[in-house]
């Protein structure tokens, strides 16, 4: 048949994804797999529609393997990303329910989502980092009301930094950054989401924050602290305190920096690292 030398994948409950990528696999199989089941009185094959309705939820469940691998990420921010992947996965969804096939499991999916995560845009440590974050900022919030809300939520975040915390010299070098984003990318529907243009205003922290929010979005494949790094002194602070994650330890010189778990964050070179957590 001249198939590539594949193996079938387990499905493993502790692990994500595994259950799409088990039956993609059998998907891409599917031609011997059926030559040996048709010799087999043991194991039944799966029929048409079976056949069907796995592709159909393969092709579904395919953004959502997409957000939870960007997620899973260890060595870019990620606290920024569970409100645009979740909206862009809401705006993906119901493209896919205009296929017969597929309408059942999208719908589905689409409902459970909204159910589960029903005032997730409204979490203040979620919405701090996706704000602070020169690629997302305010775009996910489409009423006025949700707008001035997440204005006033980093405004207040600023203002409550600038009391006592300086900006810390970020490391050299620049930080890792995601691919560009194809068309059929979950991350291709957070461009549609409308955005406000650029105003000049005064300079204090709500207008700095006014004008941050009202400026244009970084690419996707863009690394949000090397955009904090350049753009200091212009809220560093909140950007450094709401955006590490992965959490980042420091030397006290702040030359360079290693990716550690978030357990292990308290001390670094014998100094207390300035980087501050949003829950610490």
């Amino acid at each position: 048949m001249q198939l590539d030398p594949l193996e079938v994948v387990q499905g493993v409950p502790t692990r994500w994804n595994s259950e799409h990528a088990m039956m993609a696999r059998l998907l891409r199989l599917r031609e011997p797999i059926t030559l040996e089941l048709s010799e087999s009185d043991a194991v039944k094959n799966l029929t048409t529609s079976e056949w069907k309705l796995l592709d159909a939820a393969v092709k579904v469940l395919q953004p959502l393997d997409q957000a939870t691998t960007a997620l899973s990420g260890d060595g870019y921010p990620t606290l920024s990303q569970p409100i645009p992947l979740l909206e862009c996965t809401t705006v993906v969804l119901p493209q896919r329910s205009h296929k017969p096939d597929e309408a059942a499991v999208a719908l589905g999916l689409l409902k459970s989502i909204k159910t589960s995560f029903p005032d997730i845009k409204m979490s203040r440590l979620l919405a701090l980092a996706m704000l602070i974050d020169p690629r997302y900022k305010d775009a996910c919030y489409m009423e006025k009301s949700e707008k001035q809300w997440a204005s006033q939520l980093l405004t207040t975040a600023a203002e409550e930094i600038a009391e006592y915390h300086q900006p810390p010299d970020g490391p050299s070098g620049s930080g890792a950054c995601l691919p560009e984003t194809p068309e059929d990318s979950v991350w291709h529907a957070f461009q549609s989401f409308p955005l406000e243009t650029h105003r000049e205003s005064g300079c204090s922290v709500a207008d700095v924050v006014a004008n941050y929010l009202k400026g244009p979005l970084l690419p996707q494949s863009s690394d949000p602290l090397a955009w904090w790094r350049k753009m200091k002194p212009a809220v560093p602070s909140t950007g450094w305190s709401c955006l590490q994650v992965p959490v980042n330890s420091c030397d006290p010189d702040h030359k360079q920096t290693t990716i550690v778990p978030l357990e292990q964050l308290s001390v670094a070179g014998g100094s207390t690292c300035t980087l501050r957590l949003l829950n610490s």
